[in-house]
């Protein structure tokens, strides 16, 4: 493992140490009695950045808003994690790719949390199979030539659909590794932010797996916090502290800490982008702001925008 492959793991796993650690510290250290509690499902390392980001929000408002008691839920998937929120029982808030059906069951906080980082994605393949994408310039010739593997409950996996991706799915995330790496499926899409923890998390069990070098996919995939329509008083918590750091330079360094490496791996500006559609954004949402991390001048620019009917809510 090369020194900052080292360093950009230990930095998610102390992340989540922290988050281990800082659950019920809030409330218990300064004597309170009551205080707001936040449940939250979405654990693990794929979502390290997003809940540090969330308890450093309600750190930054407890001046505003009081003491907080944060508790992860466990044994909770997307779908039941979600049904429970838009039900108002045993979850308080949970980070979603925004979408016009998102936006109707739930109150979104309406600030971006990984300013584009998560629409970008890589391809994790089979060593041998790398080079077979090499000659890959348009959505058409991958489609035609290549199978990719989803969760078939993650919401982007309509996305892919839209675009006519040939797909192969699974209801469970860690098998998809399995899968590929048996030759189920030619190449599973990552974000920036996943593809090499994951290709370290993987490798002993499926040491086949790496990164293709040369291509990425593009589609528009912001995400926000969401809490329960009625839920006013979190989501004013919420948007205070997320306009605060980033206001005050927080958002920005966690960012830069969390992700540097990731960013510099990736070489984004050095591969054929394939954009894809995102059908399940409202219209007049706009495109996430990327320029903290990639230059202006080195923005990939989407198509020309069309008018795209949502999908139905499912």
């Amino acid at each position: 493992m090369s020194s900052l492959t080292t360093r950009s793991f230990k930095i998610s796993i102390l992340i989540l140490l922290l988050i281990t650690r800082g659950t019920f510290a809030s409330a218990a250290s300064q004597g309170y009695e009551a205080t707001q509690q936040i449940r939250y499902f979405q654990t693990g390392l794929r979502h390290a950045f997003v809940i540090t980001l969330l308890k450093l929000v309600l750190d930054e408002t407890k001046n505003d808003f009081g003491p907080y008691q944060l508790q992860a839920v466990t044994g909770m998937n997307e779908l039941r994690g979600k049904a429970s929120l838009i039900a108002g029982v045993g979850v308080d808030v949970m980070i979603s790719p925004v979408t016009a059906c998102m936006l109707k069951r739930l109150r979104a906080v309406r600030i971006p949390l990984e300013r584009g980082l998560l629409g970008y994605r890589l391809l994790l393949v089979n060593e041998n199979r790398a080079a077979e994408f090499a000659n890959i310039t348009s959505l058409e010739e991958l489609n035609s030539q290549f199978t990719a593997g989803f969760n078939k409950s993650w919401i982007d996996h309509q996305i892919l659909e839209f675009n006519q991706i040939p797909t192969v799915t699974s209801a469970y995330y860690q098998p998809l590794f399995k899968m590929l790496a048996a030759g189920r499926f030619d190449y599973f899409p990552r974000g920036i932010n996943e593809a090499a923890d994951e290709k370290k998390a993987f490798e002993e069990t499926f040491p086949s797996l790496t990164i293709e070098p040369e291509l990425a996919l593009y589609y528009p995939y912001p995400r926000f916090f969401f809490v329960h329509k009625n839920n006013t008083a979190l989501a004013d918590r919420l948007e205070t502290g997320l306009k605060r750091i980033r206001s005050n330079g927080l958002f920005q360094e966690l960012f830069e800490r969390v992700y540097r490496d990731d960013l510099r791996r990736a070489k984004i500006t050095q591969r054929r982008v394939i954009q894809l559609e995102n059908p399940l954004l409202p219209n007049e949402l706009p495109e996430p702001d990327t320029s903290s991390w990639l230059p202006p001048d080195q923005l990939i620019k989407p198509p020309q925008k069309r008018f795209i009917a949502p999908l139905p809510c499912v």
